[in-house]
């Protein structure tokens, strides 16, 4: 699952569990702002974790390139809560 399919399926601009997204028009690359850091991490982490489910459905493993940084960290954070609350992996 690619963040365009994501944009078609979901409604990304309501709150609750999902962070407040809006996406950003006249843009060549599908881009998407977000409120804060955290929101923005989530959805990767969401996005990621629809990937990794997917792959596993299918019976394929799925191996992630991970950046270094601090940039990414809210990302990881989010992985690391989804493997130990719902088993993610």
């Amino acid at each position: 699952m690619t963040a365009t399919d994501v944009l078609v399926t979901e409604d990304l601009t309501t709150a609750g569990s999902r962070p407040i997204v809006q996406p950003v028009a006249r843009t060549l690359v599908p881009t998407l702002r977000f409120e804060s850091s955290e929101d923005a991490g989530a959805h990767v982490a969401e996005v990621m974790a629809q990937a990794i489910e997917q792959r596993n459905l299918a019976g394929q493993q799925t191996v992630l390139g991970l950046a270094t940084g601090s940039t990414p960290i809210g990302v990881y954070l989010e992985l690391i809560g989804r493997h130990r609350e719902e088993g993610l992996d």
